[in-house]
């Protein structure tokens, strides 16, 4: 699987902290990566 989330206020978003938490341990392999960008 592989899980990505814009940072929020400096970090994961809710529902991707949510979702991991009850969801761990029914992953057998994760990738995660976060995206932050910010004006110009």
């Amino acid at each position: 699987m592989i899980l990505g989330t814009p940072i929020w206020n400096r970090r994961m978003t809710p529902a991707i902290r949510t979702y991991i938490s009850d969801n761990k341990d029914k992953f057998r392999s994760v990738a995660f990566f976060c995206t932050y960008g910010e004006d110009a």
